[in-house]
């Protein structure tokens, strides 16, 4: 990957001053904005008439299409073109049922990310290569299925074992296994069962893009 490239981006964002600020910022890094569009039908006529190599766009776009819809609408127009989603979530799956799976080589990547620019530079020129890149706390949450990202979600909201069970149509002796199974896959010692929650807690917490206050 040649990271000194300067890359012709593309920038989806409904918000209007977000809008701007990602103009600014992805300038700043040396490449060339070729087009800006708010909506998803606008991104693709935008995609049409510049050709870029890399479109930045924004997970949720208000109602209606979210931005991996458009990613897929626009990799159906150019199928080489790179594709970043920006959210405020570190998981497009806690976004829920409207979130789809990322296309094939779509990179994501968190605002929380982005008090250093390095990460956008470097998910630009990934994705301009075809490569993939995400935080770490993504990066630890790429494994889950989707019924464990439902359980941690149900953990972090403050339910019981029990109260899981019977939202979940389980028993309370399933649902336990299965928090321990998640610890496991999140590499949490499950010794300690409340200590465990608080940090099931914290995970869902960082992948919701919400910032996380040590006691």
């Amino acid at each position: 990957m040649d990271s000194d490239a300067r890359r012709r981006v593309l920038i989806v964002e409904d918000d209007a001053f977000t809008r701007a600020a990602l103009v600014t910022v992805v300038t700043s890094l040396g490449h060339e904005v070729v087009g800006q569009a708010a909506t998803v039908i606008a991104a693709m006529d935008a995609a049409r008439a510049t050709t870029p190599d890399v479109v930045l766009i924004d997970l949720d776009l208000g109602a209606g299409p979210t931005g991996i819809d458009a990613a897929y609408g626009l990799r159906g127009l150019l199928s080489d073109v790179g594709i970043v989603v920006l959210s405020s979530y570190a998981d497009a799956r806690v976004m829920g049922r409207r979130a789809r799976p990322m296309p094939p080589g779509a990179l994501f990547i968190s605002k929380r990310d982005l008090s250093d620019l390095a990460p956008l530079d470097h998910a630009i020129q990934s994705a301009a290569s075809g490569g993939v890149s995400s935080s770490e706390v993504a990066a630890r949450a790429d494994d889950l299925t989707d019924g464990q990202l439902e359980l941690l979600r149900l953990v972090a909201s403050g339910l019981s074992n029990d109260e899981i069970a019977r939202r979940l149509w389980l028993t309370e002796p399933s649902v336990r296994r299965s928090i321990t199974r998640l610890l496991r896959k999140l590499d949490i010692e499950p010794s300690d069962a409340r200590n465990a929650r608080v940090q099931l807690v914290r995970v869902y917490t960082q992948l919701a893009g919400q910032p996380v206050h040590d006691e």
